[in-house]
């Protein structure tokens, strides 16, 4: 596993246990191969969380922003609105709502 410069407080293991996200990468444990989605020096990762069945990761940054990626493209296929920096996340439990919160301000997502 490569180690990202640009930092992170958290990491998540996909459910099915191959793969492992954290900082700017997806690490493929069967594969033993990183594959980035961003810049490691400067692309400051505060959480990281793969919805239930694998297909997605969101990610929160201390710049504010919330990704939502494809994990098989590493596109981005949403970017939320998020009015704080370093936000936690967590999905819910059918992968239709991602949950962010920072400092007592939670707000609740619909999923695309």
């Amino acid at each position: 596993l490569v180690s990202a410069s640009g930092g992170c407080q958290n990491l998540d293991i996909s459910p099915d246990d191959r793969s492992v996200a954290t900082g700017v990468q997806i690490y493929d444990r069967e594969t033993e191969q990183s594959s980035f989605f961003g810049d490691q020096e400067t692309d400051g990762t505060f959480d990281v969380a793969f919805n239930p069945d694998g297909t997605r990761l969101a990610t929160t940054h201390f710049d504010g922003r919330v990704q939502l990626r494809d994990v098989a493209t590493l596109e981005v296929v949403a970017e939320l609105p998020f009015p704080a920096d370093g936000a936690r996340l967590a999905f819910s439990n059918d992968g239709t709502r991602l949950l962010t919160g920072h400092n007592g301000m939670i707000l609740l997502w619909r999923l695309p």
